[in-house]
């Protein structure tokens, strides 16, 4: 999802998210969230970075929780990015 959205406009970075928030799968536990952010540099590949964190509380603070952390991490992420480390 990342990339397909860094590919179809003109940014830098794409955010995307999927999980589930509360107990609808009896395999994956409620809270569990997975990210990717896909960086875009000039004239290289992009670069993706994903993770799987879980969020504990209802639906909405799940929901709430996981869209913060995804924005949090942006700006450590792109500091690895203009490191090397990432």
């Amino acid at each position: 999802m990342a990339l397909g959205a860094l590919k179809a406009g003109s940014a830098n970075l794409a955010v995307a998210n999927t999980g589930v928030a509360d107990s609808v799968d009896p395999d994956v536990p409620s809270g569990t969230q997975c990210y990717a952010w896909a960086f875009a540099k000039a004239g290289d590949a992009p670069i993706v970075h994903s993770e799987t964190r879980r969020f504990e509380g209802g639906r909405n603070r799940v929901r709430r929780e996981s869209a913060h952390y995804a924005l949090c991490r942006v700006p450590a992420l792109w500091q690895q990015l203009a490191d090397g480390s990432l």
